[in-house]
């Protein structure tokens, strides 16, 4: 088999991408990533670190309370023409919300993306606990379904009813719904299929 082209000299091939530019990348590879780091020490060239050269320091709202609940949430598309978090930037970065919570103001998310600014999540159907009588609360969070469900305790018993977020849409609401036929009082949120009495 013969080969009809020009030649293009390779002068600088390393083998293995290790936290480098572009230029280092092996045949074959290209350099269209934007805020990756591609590393050998997690098993290969293929294999990459995200949010490169995108802050990783939070300041949050509270600047003098101390983070007691943090996550790092990934939004899974759920169709291909899904306008994600952000219409601008990477799609890793788009996906990606880091979530904190502070027990004087409650929780909050970066924006825009890839600052390091936090901004508190808006007023909605549910209120975070705060500190209060010398009990701290921590938010313990985990991710389901492109949702956040967190719980608040002290660490030891539980301090509040537990609460589903959004990130996508930045709504927070009570996890599940009042017991059947509860007894209504004025000024209490009702979310829709809740039944109360009089």
């Amino acid at each position: 088999m013969q080969w009809y082209g020009k030649p293009t000299p390779q002068n600088r091939f390393l083998g293995q991408v290790d936290q480098d530019d572009p230029t280092n990348l092996p045949m074959g590879l290209e350099a269209v990533c934007k805020e990756f780091d591609f590393t050998r020490d997690s098993g290969g060239p293929t294999c990459a670190n995200v949010r490169a050269g995108i802050n990783t320091a939070m300041q949050c709202v509270d600047v003098n309370a101390p983070v007691t609940g943090l996550m790092g949430f990934v939004y899974q598309p759920e169709s291909a023409s899904d306008p994600l978090l952000y219409p601008d930037g990477s799609f890793l970065a788009r996906i990606q919300r880091p979530i904190a919570f502070q027990p004087t103001v409650g929780s909050q998310f970066e924006f825009p993306l890839g600052t390091g600014r936090m901004v508190k999540f808006p007023a909605a159907n549910f209120t975070e606990p705060v500190t209060a009588g010398g009990v701290m609360p921590h938010a313990i969070q985990t991710s389901a379904g492109n949702r956040v469900f967190t719980a608040y305790s002290d660490l030891t018993q539980p301090i509040s009813n537990m609460s589903t977020m959004d990130p996508k849409a930045k709504t927070l609401n009570p996890f599940g719904m009042k017991p059947f036929g509860w007894n209504w009082s004025p000024g209490t949120v009702i979310l829709a299929g809740e039944v109360c009495t009089p």
